[in-house]
């Protein structure tokens, strides 16, 4: 890319000094939060899979199945969190 072409490109980026950064976790909490998102993912993995079957097993619907299976264990894990 030429110099006009690089100046051109860099005009419609935002002029910014301000840097954006994750916020510091330690390595433990990074490794509980990782193994909370894994264990999350494989109760969704098995409540989507059982709306699955539950409707019958035909394929077509698992964004739907997946997408309810989230929902009822997000009000579950909500639910456990208040008791």
């Amino acid at each position: 890319m030429d110099k006009l072409a690089t100046n051109l490109c860099n005009h419609h980026k935002p002029k910014t000094n301000m840097k954006k950064s994750a916020p510091k976790v330690s390595r433990a909490e990074a490794t509980v939060s990782e193994e909370n998102r894994m264990a999350y993912d494989h109760e969704v993995n098995r409540r989507a899979y059982e709306l699955w079957e539950a409707a019958g097993g035909q394929h077509g619907d698992d964004l739907r199945h997946w997408l309810e299976a989230e929902r009822e264990v997000k009000a579950r894990r909500q639910n456990a969190k208040q008791m």
